[in-house]
């Protein structure tokens, strides 16, 4: 089956039975737009994103993992701990695992 076919985002074997990932220079500006989105999107909203009940607005757009797929997840992710950087609450925590957990189970159901 030639490469024709796929969709342009998606990947031959995205990861499932053990195939290796290729990122290309298409993924890694996704990835790089969806940090950026992200982290934008969270600082913008600082006021309310970095309260002890947190309300991130860039989340919205976390179902965007389910179109892009892996570069999306990444980017997420990235731009999660990036925006954590600037909240002053540590760049790992409960947001950048949570953030993780979502886009990799949005991206892994879109499989099936």
């Amino acid at each position: 089956m030639s490469g024709a076919h796929l969709h342009p985002f998606r990947h031959i074997n995205p990861g499932v039975g053990g195939g290796i990932l290729k990122i290309d220079s298409r993924d890694i500006s996704l990835i790089c737009l969806f940090a950026a989105a992200y982290a934008i999107g969270v600082i913008v909203f600082a006021s309310i994103s970095f309260n002890p009940f947190q309300v991130r607005v860039a989340d919205a757009m976390l179902p965007l993992s389910i179109i892009f797929g892996p570069p999306a997840a990444i980017g997420f992710s990235l731009g999660c701990f990036i925006a954590n950087l600037y909240g002053g609450y540590g760049a790992i925590n409960v947001a950048v695992i949570a953030t993780s957990l979502v886009v990799v189970l949005r991206t892994s159901l879109r499989a099936c």
